[in-house]
């Protein structure tokens, strides 16, 4: 399967919108008390599991059209 442009294009701007908003929201948190260390810690999961959903929804999505048709 060939991806498209528009796929490529939300890929592109969901990419650059992550990269972008942890720094501002590690200084964010840093400044309501939270640790460095915390902020790490909580930042770290949710990439972890941002790329569990991605890395698992392609499977998911080409048993259901095997199921289907």
């Amino acid at each position: 399967m060939k991806p498209t442009l528009p796929l490529l294009a939300v890929s592109f701007f969901a990419a650059d919108a992550q990269a972008g908003a942890g720094p501002f929201l590690g200084i964010y948190l840093q400044a309501h008390g939270w640790t460095p260390e915390t902020i790490g810690t909580v930042l770290t999961m949710g990439a972890a599991f941002g790329l569990a959903c991605i890395a698992a929804r392609p499977y998911g999505t080409r048993a259901t059209r095997a199921a289907t048709n």
